[in-house]
């Protein structure tokens, strides 16, 4: 019988096994493969997508650099984009924010290693809605989403930041949307309609908007 003709919430029955005892770390991801359940089939699913995206974005982001570097006349054009000006505050803003959600990035990866019932974190069968996933449901990826706009603005005063640069940064976050497309049905397969509810109350990736509905919750 395939995933689909299953049905969704696969990895339930599985889950509460896990926290009465009943199985092991090791033997509930024996299961899981057994079920034909693996992470790496969906996150693949649309990697030319996030490549397209990625690659594109970085491309942008650093075209006007190369121009300026190389000086070669087909691309003089790039090198001549005006620098958009970046306050240092603004930076400095920017730089917490993003350590804020690297260390909630590498919190959510410590939970699903050692919270998510088969010691792998990647193929987590509890699901997890405390700490980072209480505001976010991919916090790691969120986190990586921001990696390159944290590298062209930090070095604004070296990487010329121009309208190539805001372009390329929207690219490459929607790189990172494909990269958890994949994602969120393997987890609608593991968890059915308790991850469509998880949808519905968490963004994918928006904190601020997230601490709101977090806050809408608890009151």
């Amino acid at each position: 019988m395939s995933k689909s003709e299953k049905g969704e919430g696969l990895v339930l029955e599985l889950a509460e096994r896990v926290k009465k005892g009943e199985l092991t770390p090791k033997k509930a991801r024996e299961e899981l493969y057994a079920m034909g359940l693996h992470h790496s089939e969906y996150e693949m699913k649309y990697i030319w997508q996030a490549l397209l995206f990625s690659i594109s974005g970085i491309l942008l982001c650093f075209f006007p650099l190369i121009a300026r570097l190389t000086q070669w006349d087909f691309i003089s054009f790039f090198g001549q984009l005006p620098s958009i000006y970046i306050d240092p505050i603004l930076i400095i803003i920017f730089m917490v924010l993003f350590l804020t959600l690297a260390v909630m990035g590498s919190y959510a990866a410590i939970l699903r290693r050692t919270k998510g019932g088969t010691k792998d974190g990647d193929e987590p069968i509890i699901h997890l809605r405390k700490g980072p996933y209480a505001i976010m449901r991919h916090p790691t990826t969120g986190m990586l989403g921001l990696f390159l706009a944290w590298i062209t603005i930090g070095l604004s005063s070296f990487i010329p930041f121009t309208i190539l640069s805001i372009i390329g940064n929207i690219l490459f976050f929607i790189a990172i949307y494909y990269a958890t497309k994949g994602e969120e049905e393997y987890n609608v397969i593991k968890w059915g309609q308790q991850y469509k509810q998880f949808q519905k109350e968490v963004p994918r990736f928006n904190f601020l908007l997230g601490i709101l509905l977090l806050i809408k919750r608890k009151i």
